[in-house]
């Protein structure tokens, strides 16, 4: 599993397949999550209150 938290990356994720096919690594998934902004905030405040 890899996990990158670059903008450019998220906003464009063929990049990185693309990278990983052309090192011979290609991916049998690819998923872009994207945190709204309630999940921010509730993931935030319980680290905090952790």
């Amino acid at each position: 599993m890899i996990e990158i938290y670059d903008y450019k990356a998220i906003s464009d994720p063929e990049i990185i397949c693309k990278c990983l096919v052309n090192a011979g690594l290609p991916p049998r998934t690819l998923y872009v999550f994207e945190e709204d902004l309630e999940s921010f905030f509730i993931r935030t405040i319980s680290n905090e209150e952790g």
